[in-house]
């Protein structure tokens, strides 16, 4: 009996001493405070994985995060984000005016800048132009015009060959998340209709595999031939990086009419390149 006693004695020492020294880790073996754990224990609640083991009578809680860096900083629950939007003098902006600059094609830059006072984000947009990158554009433009283009061979959707023979060749360069692209699609349509009884062809080499372009081709009309999976040529051939691309071909495939990046005028521009040369 006293034997029993003395062991369940031990025990209780051997459990208070572990209980004491309890210690707190997240799975990197950073310490955490028994504040943290509790604070990870709210948070996360059953998402949080832990683990138990007791090494040289001292007994070690491993936390393991659902993101494994535990030191990401993180914004207060209690705390509602705030988004302020502003141009480049500052002003402030509505969301909408915000997200109609950014989509209107322009050269517009925008960063990210957290603000440390209060838990809140701001964006600033910029109108500055790169040079190097407007530069590029115009080297291109002198490249190609009145000069052919590589040769190579458009084939549509169903995998038909299209036939540009002795036709004025009308070229789109684009892809599916251009907003800018999308935006012009309409005046290009009004194209396709206007010349769909002239030796006039539309063409659209596109960024975009076959499936993502029948998905998008869903919910969104775009009456030219789209050529799928010419991201090679596009940017690595052509070197062309500012979408859309617009260009008009003549009949011997030289190059008469180039423009970059989204224009409210592309209808026009191109009908009169068309009809110079027919």
């Amino acid at each position: 009996m006293k034997f029993k006693l003395i062991m369940v004695f031990s025990l209780f020492l051997f459990c208070s001493s572990v209980s004491s020294q309890s210690n707190y880790y997240d799975s990197d073996d950073n310490k955490l405070s028994v504040k943290q754990f509790d604070s990870l224990k709210i948070e996360y609640g059953k998402t949080l994985k832990i683990r138990k083991s007791v090494i040289n009578g001292v007994e070690k809680t491993i936390v393991f995060l659902p993101t494994k860096n535990i030191n990401k900083p993180k914004i207060q629950i209690e705390k509602k984000n705030v988004y302020q939007f502003f141009d480049e003098e500052g002003k402030e902006l509505s969301k909408q005016k915000f997200k109609a600059l950014v989509d209107s094609g322009k050269k517009y830059t925008y960063q990210l800048v957290n603000s440390k006072e209060v838990d809140s984000f701001k964006l600033s947009i910029n109108n500055s132009v790169d040079d190097s990158f407007e530069k590029d554009k115009e080297i291109l433009k002198t490249k190609y015009l009145n000069k052919t283009i590589p040769k190579t061979d458009f084939y549509d959707l169903k995998g038909n060959l299209i036939n540009v023979n002795n036709k004025i060749v009308v070229l789109n360069f684009w892809f599916v998340n251009c907003r800018p692209c999308i935006k012009e699609m309409p005046q290009l349509n009004n194209l396709v209709e206007k010349y769909k009884d002239k030796d006039v062809v539309f063409i659209a080499p596109a960024l975009d595999k076959k499936v993502k372009l029948v998905e998008f081709l869903n919910n969104t009309s775009f009456k030219y031939s789209i050529v799928p999976s010419m991201g090679d040529y596009i940017r690595q051939t052509l070197e062309i990086q500012s979408f859309p691309a617009n260009m008009v071909l003549d009949k011997n495939g030289k190059v008469k009419f180039i423009e970059f990046g989204f224009s409210e005028t592309i209808e026009e521009d191109l009908s009169n390149h068309i009809d110079r040369l027919l």
